[in-house]
């Protein structure tokens, strides 16, 4: 499985850390133990080496059966799921051929990424398949475990379920039904998303406690933030084309203009992202033309993978769309799986959640208008 080079050098050290320590995210490095070094994203470190060490595994072959195993996990839900949602073997064939697509697609690109395409791929079909069965009290449990789904994924890869997110609380949503009862199966979406928030929050409390307890520093005391204003300046180095500030898609350049405004800025604080938070405005302010632009760019290559991804689906689409409450779940799930691939850089690894939906869009577009057709000529 390929995984960044820096990813790998820390679930090594975690693996030793936890291994010397029975506490996750503590690192061992140079003979002794520190604190955890990476910057975000803290689920692989948590369980790739308490997966390593359960079961005497290697690093790397932990990070294989994590990432292997939950894509094949998630590949044969979704399978399964649109085995039920489809009762013609033409539209299941269809859609096991564009999963299993998707599937080998995403496993060149690797590493955390996955996590755009796994739970969108495993809950979308059982989604529209209790959508279709409205929502009965079987799909209690679903949503319950979709809720789990989504926060652990959210842990694993930052907003990395947005998408899968609104399409599953819009079908709930829109159905023509007492408030009540969408107010139960929200409440257990909700309490699904909880459960991992305990959980890594119980992680990190006892991970803080112990350096305390042991008087070991702790410079990353923000770990569990994602370093949003970060991420959106280095994004407006998209185009070179017109940019004020000779801005680049790499952690140095944001990293060198908020040191040249302050000097005692530190990476991965509140201070640090406030000072590039206010650039990106004065940014939005001063230089709107070139803002402009870069987010049209960025619309316009999403706009090739989508129509390199749902390709016959938007032409069947066009003839004959789905349910409209349908069609919302899947567009307003691409609008917001596209969001980070605007304001960051539209690289298929960042995109791999609306090209996901775009996917998942084609292969139901595709198969409701073989659906009507057959109907037609019947």
């Amino acid at each position: 499985m390929n995984i960044m080079p820096c990813r790998l050098k820390h679930l090594t050290l975690c693996l030793q850390g936890y291994e010397k320590t029975g506490i996750a995210l503590t690192e061992f490095f140079e003979n002794k133990i520190t604190s955890f070094g990476a910057a975000d994203d803290i689920g692989i470190y948590v369980i790739i080496p308490k997966l390593a060490h359960y079961f005497n595994l290697d690093i790397a072959q932990a990070i294989n059966i994590f990432f292997y195993g939950s894509a094949l996990i998630s590949w044969g839900l979704a399978c399964i799921g649109f085995f039920f949602y489809y009762h013609k073997i033409l539209p299941r064939i269809i859609a096991i051929l564009a999963l299993s697509a998707l599937m080998l697609f995403s496993f060149r690109i690797g590493d955390t990424y996955l996590f755009y395409v796994e739970p969108a791929i495993a809950l979308v079909p059982w989604s529209l398949y209790f959508y279709k069965k409205n929502f009965s009290k079987k799909a209690v449990f679903f949503i319950l475990i979709t809720g789990i789904i989504i926060g652990l994924a959210h842990y694993i890869r930052t907003y990395a379920s947005l998408g899968i997110l609104f399409f599953i609380v819009w079908l709930m949503l829109c159905k023509s039904e007492p408030w009540q009862h969408k107010s139960i199966r929200l409440s257990f979406l909700l309490a699904g998303l909880i459960i991992p928030m305990f959980y890594f929050s119980h992680i990190f409390s006892s991970y803080s406690f112990y350096l305390k307890n042991n008087e070991i520093e702790n410079p990353s005391k923000n770990i569990k933030n994602h370093l949003i204003w970060h991420s959106i300046y280095a994004g407006l180095g998209f185009l070179a084309f017109k940019n004020p500030d000779d801005i680049r898609w790499d952690d140095s350049s944001p990293a060198k203009k908020a040191q040249a405004l302050n000097q005692t800025a530190i990476y991965n604080t509140p201070e640090y992202e406030e000072i590039l938070k206010n650039e990106v405005l004065r940014l939005v302010k001063n230089h709107t033309a070139f803002i402009v632009m870069t987010i049209f760019a960025k619309i316009g290559i999403l706009l090739f993978y989508l129509l390199i991804f749902a390709n016959f689906g938007l032409i069947a689409a066009f003839f004959k769309p789905q349910n409209w409450s349908i069609e919302i779940a899947f567009w307003g799930s691409l609008i917001v799986s596209s969001i980070f691939s605007i304001l960051t850089i539209p690289t298929l690894e960042y995109s791999l959640g609306f090209i996901t939906f775009a996917t998942l869009y084609g292969i139901t577009s595709i198969n409701y208008c073989i659906h009507n057709f057959h109907i037609k000529n019947s």
